[in-house]
């Protein structure tokens, strides 16, 4: 939290200096995702929910200050510690894989040991239309394969920002599926 306050007030410092304010948003970025991970607590949980539960609470944060960091990787040659923030990028790619696979590896798990899917309390999607349409009120609906969650709840914080009214919901989609 202190290295997240102090790089806050770093950007202040550097607003109006392009080169080291890219290194230190990057920063900023590599410290919020830690932040998160040092939070993350036991991946070992008893139901299938539970990690849906837990993803929808928590787990999608690694996902999108992961994405935050990546995007903020500057790579000006003109900043004198940019083998320093390379050397912090591999580092985190191999935190994100790291946890990431044991969250997979522990999710597989318990999915095997428990009823599998149908141990999830989450609307199903081909329930979507008879459960969501209202046609007394004019709606939008994005659906879209593939998206992720994070980026998901980062869209509709930016829909919420107008005077639209903005919600997310997860749902379960049809197993297996296949993109093509």
């Amino acid at each position: 939290e202190k290295i997240v306050e102090r790089l806050s007030l770093l950007s202040v410092k550097f607003e109006n200096k392009p080169v080291p304010l890219s290194a230190v948003h990057y920063c900023h970025m590599l410290a919020a995702y830690y932040e998160k991970r040092k939070a993350t607590g036991s991946l070992v949980l008893n139901t299938p929910q539970d990690y849906v539960s837990r993803y929808i609470d928590y787990y999608y944060q690694l996902d999108y200050y992961y994405r935050k960091a990546l995007e903020a990787l500057p790579h000006n040659s003109e900043i004198p510690i940019l083998p320093a923030l390379l050397s912090a990028k591999e580092k985190l790619d191999m935190d994100y894989a790291t946890i990431t696979n044991k969250i997979n590896v522990e999710w597989s798990r318990c999915l095997l040991e428990k009823d599998g899917f149908d141990s999830i309390t989450l609307p199903r999607q081909y329930d979507f239309y008879s459960k969501y349409r209202d046609e007394s009120v004019k709606q939008v609906v994005i659906i879209c394969d593939a998206l992720r969650y994070e980026v998901a709840t980062e869209l509709m914080q930016e829909l919420g920002k107008e005077k639209h009214m903005a919600s997310l919901e997860a749902g379960l989609a049809l197993l297996p599926t296949e993109t093509k």
